[in-house]
């Protein structure tokens, strides 16, 4: 029997919404079961909240966890307290390190900080909110603390605001670099939430993917199966295999769950967001209408009721050859089979039957 009049795909419809709340519960589940497993393993067996509690004393101590919205000011005190008093000998010879030269810890707060040229020159001395000092010699003081140009109205404040608070968070970066203890805590810490993140998604993903299709025989995830589609290898029309439904979840997170390991919330995010945006389109504009992981592993996603599923050529035959299987060599109950159950076709039956 011809694998195109047995295998009807699945509306598309269906296969999207699958698709999505699949997806939805993958994420959901996932959640979930990051904050029972960092908080019922990593948490009390490897400190996780000890470690929290820690981190959160020493970004006090230095003043790193202000609000956003603060007057500039307020940035601008931590910032030079932070340069000038707490780490001004380790951000010199980090520079030092860097560029093989000497800095003063004022070159280099108006570098980085205020957003000054390294190098002054008469056409380069100035921004439109700093300017380095002029010398009687016509050179530029480098060494001492750039001057405010005064200014007014919302978009000077918005500036000035960005520029001290960009330079405020980043503090946490230099704190990691030149605080052995912080930097430990952070990424021990950060350990314990990626491993959390990676079992919990391999965890969902398997029980959604692996776990529900292996339950049933049309290799069927959780919301296919309740849309009623199933699944099967699209070159020879029968059921997948385990391995293959085995592959599949593999081949379908393997971007998210690399960002999930590896990457920041934002990475994750970025990446979550494009492995959705992807799928819709290949489900959406492709030719066969196939996601990505379905296109790369040849599957081929199927309606259950307007399709004749066989795990292989013998199970087939077998059907075929059963008082049900003989049935489906008449013509007149083919048609009525494809009204009743609405099989969409390019071509009539009959013509389907004379190949």
């Amino acid at each position: 029997m011809d694998k195109s009049v047995r295998i009807q795909q699945g509306m598309l419809g269906h296969r999207l919404a699958a698709f999505l709340l699949d997806l939805s519960t993958i994420v959901v589940s996932t959640l979930v079961l990051y904050l029972i497993i960092l908080y019922a393993v990593f948490a009390t067996c490897f400190n996780y909240v000890g470690n929290q509690n820690r981190i959160k004393e020493i970004e006090e101590h230095y003043v790193l966890n202000l609000a956003s919205g603060l007057d500039y000011k307020e940035y601008e005190i931590v910032l030079q307290n932070f340069y000038f008093n707490e780490y001004k000998d380790e951000i010199v010879s980090n520079f030092k390190e860097i560029y093989d030269k000497e800095y003063t810890i004022t070159h280099i707060y108006n570098c980085v900080v205020l957003r000054l040229n390294m190098e002054p020159t008469y056409e380069n001395y100035k921004t439109e909110y700093f300017k380095y000092i002029q010398k009687d010699d016509g050179s530029f003081d480098v060494d001492s603390l750039a001057l405010k140009i005064d200014g007014s109205g919302d978009v000077y404040k918005k500036n000035m605001h960005d520029i001290f608070y960009n330079a405020y968070v980043d503090l946490k970066t230099l704190l990691k670099e030149y605080n052995e203890e912080y930097e430990i805590l952070i990424l021990d810490n950060f350990s314990y939430e990626t491993w959390s993140r990676t079992i919990a998604f391999i965890i969902s993903a398997c029980l959604i993917y692996v776990f529900v299709p292996l339950k049933n025989k049309e290799g069927a995830s959780l919301f296919e199966k309740i849309f009623k589609l199933g699944n099967v290898d699209s070159k020879t029309g029968y059921l997948l295999t385990k391995k293959k439904i085995i592959l599949r979840p593999v081949v379908y997170y393997l971007i998210p769950l690399f960002a999930i390991m590896v990457g920041s919330n934002y990475s994750i995010i970025i990446f979550g967001i494009g492995y959705i945006f992807i799928n819709l389109l290949m489900l959406l504009f492709s030719n066969d209408n196939a996601d990505l992981a379905n296109k790369l592993i040849k599957i081929e996603s199927v309606s259950i009721e307007e399709s004749l599923l066989f795990e292989n050529s013998e199970d087939e035959k077998a059907f075929m050859e059963s008082p049900e299987g003989q049935q489906i060599d008449d013509i007149d109950y083919l048609n009525r089979l494809s009204e009743i159950k609405k099989v969409n076709l390019n071509v009539s039956r009959n013509e389907e039957l004379k190949k």
